[in-house]
């Protein structure tokens, strides 16, 4: 019920031995490390964030040409591929691999960055020449002017600017782009001895130049075979050929991208257990640094599993044989009080299937309840009273089993099949006591007599199925009774709470104060509302020394407020009527689904295939409603009305050095990486 039972620890071990007891707890991961301060720290080495730099940019090349699977496909896809790496030093090992690596990645990089880099110039030329494409103009003819000159560009104000040009000898031919802005493409053309009073205008709001190295644009095109007669056509007959340019440069990309596939096939899975490893190596250097040193020797401060502390004293003596001393202690009461001590949940199989959830609300104190396990019942069969229809649980029941069976290395998705599989068995449950498979969609649509019962029996004097919608009310004190039976366990958990850590006035404040508030208001609410007893003179002094009492300690435990616990209690209470409001909305919604199609379908038999898809489509996206619906409000009673009985939250997870290695497999020595064609496999 409580987190796992720490120990702080301070181990003072020779500088000679630090290297092989940081790989050793590393591997083993069983320590935390406290805030110790660092009598000089050591800069991580350059030479390997150097070599994982390298690393880091040669999978980014890589890794658009790897065909992967991603989403949730790639969830559902074979393990990763694990390979050896040394067991000591890796930057030899690292090193020699990436250059294997780079010899072949690099030229493909280099001449693939050039043809993008073409493709995104002759994309950009393509785009200017075309909005230039109604002017008489060839591109050969403006770079080898030497008399005149010629400028070429846009302007807004085409009159103007031609009026102005032609006054002081240019001339200017425009093309309309925009009829609306009056946006020309003009040229204007003048000799050299015009330039100064040319350029006056050309400087101003009349004109914006388009910028275009013409001299570099008729080098690119020779340079990909075009010729100069070719080159000096028309701009309007150039763009075909600019556009064949693109299409070649296009198609040579593509091609290299097959080569691109083959390198990542080859390249990539080493390159991640190789990154792994550098990470890995990096997290051991600065684990190291933060040491306290003396010359001869180290102290290594942290928290350990109370449980554990045999295996590190074991892993200690393989490691330093006796030469170490390691001393061990319960957290002290300010350190419990300062929330310093991590937290390490202690769970079932069940109790880890909840675990996200009370993680995502707050992570359990190390002196403190952790709920994981005891929303696990009340969610799932919160939930299937929600849904409660034997239809939509089936479903649910069968993707849970193929999540299970498809999420090969995703817990998340193993965890939702599972807990698909929890709703849906509860889902199921409900459904057959309510009678719902699709809401009536079998009596409706199938037997074709929707005032039949999907199925009739009596049990024990109980009619089976029980009808939500003809007897709401008995659904909705079965949702109070619920609501009250898991408040007063959350009440009776901090009473315990306040047991275990011998708080003897907090019990009777928080806890025993609601047993008489409760009993008190009980013998009243029976009497006046249930009409179960009557009320007498001695049953109506003790409700009311009962009420008093309770009152009274409420008061010690809240002061004047307490009056807001109660009122807060009640609608708390009321809170679980959501259930029976689920409830009735999923059979209601399906209900209505099925009407609509047995009309539909009864207007003409032609109309019956339209009905078959429309029902099935309904019944999906209720299926999505309610399931989204049920969790959240499920989830939102565990987290609003239930937790806030007992548990507050705050801690810090338990962290402990290391990893857990995915692609990596450390090697019995430091040579037995295996040198193969591809590199150090």
């Amino acid at each position: 019920m409580y987190p796992k039972r720490m120990e702080r620890f301070d181990l003072y071990i020779m500088g000679t031995d630090v290297k092989r007891c940081v790989d050793a707890l590393h591997e083993a991961r069983i320590v935390q490390s406290a805030e110790v301060a660092s009598s000089g720290e050591k800069a991580l080495s350059q030479e390997m964030l150097a070599l994982k730099a390298r690393l880091e940019r040669l999978m980014d090349f890589l890794l658009p040409f790897e065909h992967r699977k991603e989403g949730f496909m790639g969830l559902t896809g074979p393990e990763p591929k694990v390979y050896k790496v040394p067991s000591g030093d890796i930057v030899p090992a690292l090193r020699r691999w990436l250059s294997s690596a780079e010899s072949a990645v690099l030229p493909l990089q280099k001449e693939r960055s050039k043809l993008l880099e073409d493709l995104s110039y002759v994309e950009e030329a393509s785009e200017r020449l075309r909005q230039l494409s109604g002017l008489d103009l060839d591109i050969m003819t403006l770079s080898i002017l030497r008399r005149a000159r010629v400028r070429v560009g846009f302007t807004r104000r085409y009159r103007e600017l031609e009026e102005a040009i032609v006054k002081v000898g240019g001339s200017i031919e425009g093309s309309l782009l925009d009829r609306k802005e009056g946006l020309h493409a003009v040229r204007v053309a003048y000799l050299q001895g015009s330039e100064t009073r040319i350029e006056e205008f050309l400087r101003g709001r009349l004109f914006s130049e388009l910028p275009m190295d013409w001299k570099k644009l008729i080098a690119f095109l020779r340079s990909h075979g075009m010729k100069d007669g070719e080159i000096s056509r028309p701009i309007e007959k150039l763009l075909p050929l600019l556009d064949s340019v693109q299409i070649s440069i296009q198609g040579t990309i593509d091609a290299r991208s097959k080569e691109g596939t083959e390198l990542a096939a080859r390249y990539l899975d080493r390159a991640r257990s190789w990154l792994e490893a550098a990470e890995i190596s990096l997290e051991k250097e600065a684990y190291a640094s933060s040491f306290q040193r003396t010359r001869y020797t180290c102290r290594i401060g942290g928290w350990v599993e109370s449980d554990r502390v045999g295996e590190l004293e074991g892993l200690l003596r393989g490691m330093c044989e006796d030469s170490f001393h390691l001393e061990h202690r319960p957290p002290t009461k300010e350190e419990e009080g300062s929330d310093s001590v991590p937290t390490k949940l202690k769970n079932g199989w069940m109790g880890r299937l909840f675990e996200p959830f009370t993680l995502t609300f707050a992570i359990p104190k190390y002196n403190e309840i952790d709920p994981s396990l005891l929303i696990s019942m009340p969610f799932i069969f919160i939930f299937g009273l929600m849904m409660g229809d034997a239809g939509y649980g089936l479903l649910m029941l069968i993707g849970g089993f193929i999540l299970l069976i498809k999420a090969r290395r995703s817990d998340f998705l193993k965890r939702t099949g599972i807990i698909s599989i929890f709703f849906g068995m509860a889902s199921i449950i409900a459904g057959i006591w309510m009678g719902g498979f699709f809401g009536d969609l079998v009596p409706r649509i199938i037997w074709g007599d929707p005032s039949r019962y999907l199925y009739s029996v009596d049990l024990f004097g109980y009619h089976l199925p029980y009808d939500s919608l003809k007897d709401p009310m008995f659904f909705f004190l079965l949702s109070l009774l619920i609501g009250l039976v898991q408040l007063d366990f959350g009440i009776l958990l901090l009473g315990y709470d306040r047991l275990k850590k011998r708080n003897y006035l907090g019990v009777l404040k928080g806890a025993v104060s609601w047993v008489f508030v409760q009993g008190g208001a009980g013998i009243f609410i029976g009497s006046f509302l249930g009409g179960l007893w009557e009320l007498t003179g001695t049953l109506a002094i003790i409700g009311g020394v009962m009420l008093l009492i309770g009152c009274v300690l409420l008061f010690l435990e809240a002061g004047p407020m307490f009056i807001f616990s109660i009122e807060g209690y009640v609608g708390d209470l009321m809170s679980y009527s959501r259930i029976l409001a689920l409830g009735l909305s999923s059979f209601g919604l399906a209900f209505a689904f099925n009407v609509i199609v047995e009309l539909l379908m009864g207007i003409s038999p032609f109309l019956v295939p339209v009905g078959i898809v429309l029902l099935v489509s309904l019944h999906v996206l209720n299926l999505f409603l309610q399931i989204l619906g049920g969790a959240i409000h499920s989830l939102r009673l565990q987290y609003v009305e239930f937790f806030g009985k007992f548990y507050e939250g705050g801690g810090n997870l338990f962290k402990p050095f290391g990893r857990i290695r995915t692609t990596t497999l450390l090697a019995e020595d430091k040579v037995s990486a295996i040198e193969t064609k591809g590199g150090y496999r």
